[in-house]
């Protein structure tokens, strides 16, 4: 009979402690897939930030940052030593993450006057001149590379952006 009372005794600590493991959430100290999920796309998303480089041309240079679930672009051609052109845009990250829509595209373009007579002064704005607004494209990815193709222009008929180590 004490046998049987031991046993008794054993299983209905273990029931307990079970329980009790249970109502404690022990089983939330399993991974959450969706959790892993969402933490994997944040840094595939990040993977995206950086200063990339024209393969071609090395003259335009391309800065992602990443704001929320979006990325910011912005691109900028020195077409000479007196004007610079600054494209700015932002979209997310197909699914996929193979490309990124905007339809927020901006061109502004840039003419500078002659330096100043001092050593060091830099040349000033002169005109600064709004080519367009709401200019739509995308970029490609594949491989780190972002080849980009803009409905608004011919300079962005898929020149492929680097980034820079």
């Amino acid at each position: 009979m004490m046998k049987t009372a031991k046993k008794i005794t054993a299983a209905v600590l273990t029931l307990v402690l079970t329980l009790s493991l249970a109502a404690c959430g022990a089983k939330n100290d399993l991974p959450d897939p969706e959790a892993n999920d969402a933490q994997e796309e944040q840094q595939s998303i990040t993977d995206y930030t950086g200063e990339y480089a024209d393969r071609v041309s090395q003259r335009a240079v391309m800065s992602v940052v990443q704001d929320g679930e979006t990325l910011r672009f912005e691109i900028t051609w020195g077409s000479s030593a007196f004007e610079t052109s600054v494209w700015t845009m932002s979209g997310t990250v197909s699914e996929d993450g193979t490309r990124v829509d905007y339809t927020d595209g901006r061109l502004v373009t840039t003419t500078y006057g002659e330096p100043g007579e001092l050593p060091g002064e830099e040349a000033t704005p002169v005109e600064e001149l709004i080519v367009y607004e709401n200019g739509t494209g995308h970029f490609d990815i594949a491989d780190g590379v972002f080849t980009w193709t803009s409905d608004n222009d011919t300079f962005a008929q898929a020149p492929e952006f680097e980034q820079m180590r």
